[in-house]
């Protein structure tokens, strides 16, 4: 099975899918395949808590109920069957993280994305 680790604005459109109702848009076709291969089981999701953080300060600044959003977020998978998991920053992810070798050219995000990458594949 594959794995894809979400992005911030991946998560965003998760959540207003999965949890808020909202459709995809005509022209989201890498969001509509990403979903489709949950939807058959052929990829599992996964979210970086520090990601999720930042996408419910986002909610809570639009004036969304977070305590909803993050109860449904964590049942999602056994109400659905699908695979979401959740990855978080422990003492292996911060260790591996300070003998990475940060490259400019990413930002934060995409260097907790690449880091959780290459510990799932246990590249050290």
């Amino acid at each position: 099975m594959l794995h894809h680790c979400l992005d911030l604005e991946q998560l965003v459109r998760f959540i207003e899918v999965e949890i808020e109702g909202k459709e995809i848009y005509e022209d989201e076709n890498s969001i509509r395949y990403l979903f489709n291969e949950w939807y058959t089981w052929d990829v599992e999701l996964v979210c970086i808590t520090q990601i999720l953080s930042r996408v419910m300060e986002r909610k809570q600044k639009e004036k969304k109920d977070v305590h909803a959003i993050l109860s449904s977020i964590f049942q999602i998978s056994s109400e659905t069957g699908f695979l979401l998991t959740f990855e978080e920053v422990d003492e292996k992810f911060v260790n591996y993280m300070f003998g990475f070798d940060r490259q400019g050219t990413l930002n934060i995000e995409e260097q907790l994305i690449e880091i959780y990458n290459q510990l799932r594949d246990y590249n050290y």
